[in-house]
């Protein structure tokens, strides 16, 4: 009888503590804001941003916006990622049994790719972060959390995918595990099956890949969004995106905008059409816009309900 495989598991690294200040830029307005990010993505094409928030007396630690869905699971319930691999497996397998009873239209049954961006989609917990090519969506993220705070500043994370991917590609052959399917972008559609096996595989180096589906769902597509996956999930992404050849301010970086610009940014934001409701198509995305929108309604003789 064969011995039973098991999934090769990676040594937590430590993050340096003078990375994230390293990349972490501060920038007093929106206007300001958009001049660093057009020096930093001079020339290039494939930038990409998400939004979230930084606590105003600073973070220890790893960034709450790099965490995975996943990387919350494993560690609510193993208190680790040593078991990432089979939990993630878990996860899907549980998703593939159930969604015929919600969807119509589901994905080929070999298609990782489109398996994890529907359940992205849907809330559940994946090796997958969002992140957008649009700067404005990415900073109504950041600015949708810190409105929800009593205290936290906005915070871009702005990084370049082609470098992302390049690096990840180098990594992976130079420890004889290349992933040539994953390294293609855009993806080619016939070899799509064959690049989630690659993503999945459990051996996989610490990488980080972006990644879309053929099939955009209408979220994705109106979100200008981009996944980022990391290729061993059993290390945080963090762990991931460090073991990579170029992680300094060049191809990664943070951009922090003080809470005291949250009402400018809104009005920008809501003047350009960016709200919950154009990213969020149906009523419950049109009725979460109101929070943003409400500041702009008109309310001059408005009564009653019965008056309106």
């Amino acid at each position: 009888m064969s011995a039973k495989r098991t999934p090769h598991v990676h040594r937590s690294l430590t993050i340096p503590g003078d990375w994230l200040a390293s990349v972490t830029r501060t920038v007093p307005d929106f206007g300001a804001l958009r001049a660093a990010i057009q020096k930093m993505a001079a020339n290039r094409t494939g930038i990409a941003f998400r939004g979230y928030t930084a606590a105003a007396k600073g973070e220890q630690g790893t960034p709450e916006a790099l965490v995975t869905g996943l990387e919350r699971a494993c560690k609510s319930v193993d208190r680790r990622l040593d078991k990432a691999i089979r939990r993630e497996l878990a996860i899907i397998r549980e998703f593939m049994r159930r969604a015929h009873h919600y969807l119509s239209d589901l994905p080929d049954k070999k298609n990782a790719f489109e398996w994890l961006a529907l359940m992205q989609h849907h809330g559940a917990p994946t090796r997958l972060l969002d992140w957008t090519y649009s700067l404005h969506v990415a900073t109504h993220f950041a600015l949708s959390k810190a409105s929800r705070s009593e205290s936290d500043d906005l915070a871009i994370w702005v990084l370049d995918t082609e470098w992302c991917r390049d690096a990840s590609a180098s990594a992976c052959k130079a420890k004889g595990k290349p992933a040539p399917n994953l390294a293609r972008w855009p993806i080619d559609r016939n070899l799509e099956e064959l690049a989630s096996q690659e993503l999945l595989a459990d051996n996989r180096p610490l990488s980080i890949w972006p990644i879309n589906p053929f099939r955009l769902n209408e979220r994705l597509t109106l979100q200008k969004g981009v996944f980022l996956a990391p290729g061993q999930p059993t290390q945080s992404f963090v762990d991931n995106l460090l073991a990579l050849t170029g992680h300094d301010v060049s191809n990664v970086a943070r951009f922090i905008v003080p809470r005291s610009q949250i009402s400018h940014i809104a009005k920008e934001l809501y003047d350009t059409n960016v709200t919950e409701a154009t990213l969020f198509p149906g009523l419950d995305g049109f009725a979460r816009s109101l929070w943003t929108s409400a500041p702009y309604l008109h309310f001059e003789g408005l009564t009653t309900f019965a008056r309106l």
